[in-house]
């Protein structure tokens, strides 16, 4: 029943048109009003659901494209960080080397140094000891001094 009436609306529809005015009789409006709002009213509902839904799915992929946007700054950031922190990684290798070094010279120079104060003492004993020989060598020659002196004198 639906069919036929559908199609007398089209035709009267088509009718209206070819005799180049769009009128049409209140009868025929009412009529393709009662076989047609049923049948439209779903699909603009439908159309309704439609937009809703394209304009939510503009509403994510906008949300979507802000959110790329933030990840890939997100990304830069971390790359920049990432090569910031190779670079520290890298003068600190340097530093632990340079303190390495430095701690190798350090104990270098302090065996050195022992070396040094051990020598330094042999020297201050042979010092004191030469010292003593003076000494000795000087009283003997103040006794040899007076031994000739009283020689000379006798």
């Amino acid at each position: 029943m639906i069919l036929p009436a559908v199609f007398l609306c089209l035709i009267s529809v088509s009718l209206a048109s070819d005799e180049g005015a769009c009128y049409v009789t209140s009868e025929m409006e009412d009529e393709c009003g009662s076989v047609f709002y049923p049948i439209v009213k779903p699909l603009l509902r439908y159309f309704e659901v439609c937009q809703t839904k394209d304009q939510k799915n503009a509403e994510l992929q906008d949300s979507l494209d802000e959110t790329n946007l933030k990840y890939s700054k997100l990304l830069e950031k971390h790359e920049e960080v990432h090569d910031k922190l190779n670079e520290e990684n890298t003068k600190y290798r340097q530093l632990q080397e340079s303190h390495t070094a430095a701690q190798r010279e350090y104990h270098k120079a302090n065996r050195q140094n022992a070396r040094l104060q051990g020598q330094n003492q042999k020297k201050d004993v042979e010092l004191q000891s030469l010292r003593a020989q003076i000494a000795q060598q000087a009283a003997l020659i103040t006794q040899l001094k007076e031994q000739t002196s009283d020689l000379k004198q006798s």
